[in-house]
């Protein structure tokens, strides 16, 4: 060890919980994990590493560092007892080998420092280039505990000849938390002026090759071939910078066909929960982002799945939810004129969809479960 290791080992306890993921970019799917974790573990021993720090420890009520300080990150690592890395799907090189070179140094650190990590609940992948599968299957020998959310996550680390655990995401265990008074009586509004019979629709959209403006266009317009007339839009920015675009194009020509939309300050919502709990009030969702269908279908709602990524995929045909393929980048074809049947027809069939809904949702969550089980095996709780 550097002398400002063994002096940061005399003064300090070894009781800190350093936790490392996608956290303070402002995306609600990982902003969701974190809020579960936080709950799983004692949030006064723990230290979250983040783009936002200062946000971060206003959301949550935990400590926080600037992610991005590598010298301050390695001198908590002489502090720690545990190193928590995820969830989420931190080692990927979809867009750029960097993600994976990073989250590979926080584990090289956690190593040279002889601190116990538990990988969790992450999903590994796509990694296309050689070093960035050599870069993640080290850390993973590099880890104490690993625990992935999906099968095609754990038979890559079986390739690799690595011990891992299925769980599931983490955010199947978010229970809704208190939506502003302000939100509540819009939506009671909405439900009062449709006289009992308005159908609330959220739409979440993000930035995808497959999301040109013809796609776009051609979206808009076989939702409007496909919704009632009573339908109420309810546009889910879950994250601003990559969703704001697509989202309003798509709304605006929305509402030049008269369909109304509930708009609302999304900075508003400052805890995950409460975003449950507001799609928790509606009717079905329209969703590109995984998050958006977990909270939707985990509110027992049905749903409509634009999937961009196999995760995607995946969940719906586990619940048994129509989708439109987008993988490979495929836009919205002339063609596709089955996805107005599809949701046409998931419209009409609402409530038998939410009742077959229960049996996959309790496995989910079961599943969600066992990850609290891995963090209690490694603290020795």
């Amino acid at each position: 060890m550097t002398a400002i290791s063994h002096e940061l080992k005399d003064t300090h306890k070894n009781d800190l919980v350093l936790v490392s993921g996608y956290y303070g970019f402002g995306n609600l799917g990982d902003e969701a994990i974190l809020e579960v974790l936080l709950s799983q573990l004692h949030p006064e021993s723990c230290l979250v590493l983040s783009n936002n720090p200062e946000k971060t420890s206003s959301n949550f009520g935990v400590e926080s560092q600037d992610r991005w300080n590598m010298l301050k990150v390695f001198t908590l690592f002489q502090r720690a007892k545990l190193f928590v890395s995820g969830g989420g799907g931190l080692f990927q090189d979809s867009s750029s080998v960097r993600s994976v070179i990073y989250y590979s140094l926080l584990h090289l650190m956690a190593r040279l420092a002889g601190v116990k990590v538990l990988v969790y609940a992450q999903g590994i992948g796509p990694l296309r280039s050689p070093l960035a599968r050599y870069l993640t299957a080290l850390s993973m020998r590099f880890s104490d505990l690993v625990t992935v959310r999906d099968p095609r996550s754990l038979s890559l680390l079986s390739d690799w000849g690595i011990t891992g655990h299925l769980t599931a995401d983490p955010v199947w265990s978010l229970t809704p938390g208190v939506l502003p008074a302000e939100i509540e009586s819009a939506l009671d509004r909405y439900r009062e002026a449709g006289e009992g019979d308005t159908i609330l629709v959220g739409l979440s959209l993000r930035e995808h090759p497959s999301m040109d403006t013809h796609s776009l266009k051609r979206l808009a317009e076989v939702l409007s071939n496909s919704l009632p007339p009573n339908a109420v839009l309810v546009p889910l920015v879950l994250q601003k910078d990559q969703d704001s675009r697509p989202l309003n194009t798509v709304i605006d020509a929305l509402e030049g066909e008269g369909f109304a939309v509930f708009k609302f300050e999304a900075d508003s919502l400052e805890r995950p929960s409460q975003w449950l709990a507001l799609i928790g009030r509606l009717d079905f969702v329209v969703g590109m982002r995984l998050h958006s269908l977990i909270m939707a279908l985990g509110a027992g709602l049905p749903v409509f799945g634009l999937s961009y990524d196999p995760k995607v995929e995946k969940v719906m045909k586990e619940f048994g939810q129509p989708f439109l393929n987008l993988i490979n980048d495929r836009p919205f074809q002339e063609e596709d004129q089955a996805m107005e049947k599809q949701l046409k027809e998931a419209l009409l069939r609402r409530q038998d969809s939410i009742q077959s809904l229960k049996k996959p949702l309790d496995e989910a969550r079961r599943t969600a479960c066992m990850n609290i089980q891995f963090i209690d095996r490694i603290l020795g709780r």
